[in-house]
């Protein structure tokens, strides 16, 4: 096949070994290691991302009381089970790209959900407006004493509404206390 405009080469679904119905998932502009850990994120059950939520889980609780690291500084750590526990939640599925540019999952009804996951207890989470047409929603989650809890979950529009933005990074900033009050808000509206 035709090689993509980034240079790399699409790889068709004979060479992968894959059904048509999987293959069409690999079948896209990225490098060959990307389509094959991609296509392992479009196959994850239910049961794995809650398998991996709990490995997950442990081991952050591993590093922060038994290494002493501050939940701040397994950020990279906390920002994936923040992914995991947004797909149980909404009953979704990761998105199909790691890393995807603009959203993290994409819930049962097909809303694409920016996931957004922080150990602060104040300050704000960045939403990048190159990317906020990616998403439909956003979910902020806090990381606190070893659990998660989910401090606002609704539109992304009505988020970057509600937020600072600094047109000189091209960036909102949600302040956490302000999500938490937005989603007050957006909860009482849908009941």
């Amino acid at each position: 096949m035709p090689d993509g405009t980034c240079g790399c080469r699409y790889r068709t679904p004979q060479e992968l070994n894959l059904p048509p119905l999987q293959a069409t998932i690999s079948m896209r502009c990225a490098p060959d290691i990307r389509d094959v850990a991609s296509l392992r994120m479009a196959m994850i059950t239910a049961a794995q991302v809650q398998q991996l939520y709990e490995k997950y889980l442990e081991l952050i609780r591993l590093e922060t009381t038994e290494f002493g690291v501050k939940p701040t500084e397994v950020r990279h750590l906390i920002g994936r089970l923040g992914e995991f526990y947004c797909a149980l939640q909404v009953g979704g599925t990761l998105a199909h790209v790691a890393n995807q540019h603009g959203f993290d999952v994409v819930c049962a009804k097909g809303r694409r959900i920016s996931v957004k996951t922080t150990a602060q207890t104040t300050g704000f989470v960045p939403i990048a407006k190159a990317t906020l047409d990616k998403a439909d929603d956003l979910m902020v989650i806090q990381y606190r004493e070893g659990k998660l809890s989910t401090v606002y979950y609704g539109p992304i529009g009505l988020a970057a509404k509600a937020a600072r933005y600094y047109d000189h990074i091209g960036k909102y900033e949600l302040d956490i206390a302000k999500a938490r009050r937005l989603n007050d808000t957006n909860t009482s509206a849908n009941i």
